[in-house]
């Protein structure tokens, strides 16, 4: 679900001689909102000198199956959508779907934002960054405090943003992508 003056733009892209494409949302004033890609293979995180503490803010759990042999290997939580803020000189900020769950109270050197999708689809990233970490440089979202990033949650531009990402559904086709 799109807000009406949003726009969507389509950017081919290859991978070993296959096409896919990225899509990006942007708000009528041209800033990114949000961009959905899907990844054929997984990178390492970000490196981490000093590790920073994290908040979950929201999550919604998504019904988006995944990919029954991948679980076994890696178990994963339920699909969400979340907001999640990272404390360093600033707060950092990210909303996005995301299956990885990690212990509250802790730090982190990086939050993941992806999803295992459906057999016969590749990785799922839809959010505004694919990682978000201590040093905010991918960080679409920054705010003073905690306090204020829970206020953003109250605004049009969050409700929107969360409509958009919860209402992703993903439909995998036979074939195309080879075998999960």
């Amino acid at each position: 679900e799109l807000p009406a003056s949003w726009t969507v733009s389509q950017m081919p892209q290859t991978i070993q001689g296959g096409s896919y494409n990225v899509v990006e949302v942007k708000n009528p004033d041209g800033k990114k909102m949000s961009t959905l890609t899907l990844a054929y293979e997984g990178t390492g995180g970000p490196a981490c000198p000093e590790p920073k503490p994290f908040s979950t803010l929201d999550s919604v759990v998504l019904d988006i199956p995944q990919k029954a042999d991948k679980l076994k290997e890696h178990p994963l939580g339920p699909s969400a959508f979340v907001f999640r803020v990272i404390q360093s000189d600033k707060v950092y900020g990210s909303m996005a779907l995301n299956d990885m769950e990690l212990a509250p109270g802790t730090t982190t050197c990086g939050l993941y934002n992806g999803i295992l999708g459906p057999d016969n689809m590749p990785f799922v990233h839809f959010g505004d960054a694919v990682w978000l970490t201590p040093d905010g440089n991918e960080a679409a979202l920054s705010f003073a405090s905690v306090a204020e990033a829970k206020a953003y949650m109250q605004t049009q531009e969050y409700q929107d943003v969360k409509r958009m990402l919860i209402s992703l559904a993903v439909h995998p086709v036979q074939g195309l992508y080879g075998q999960g």
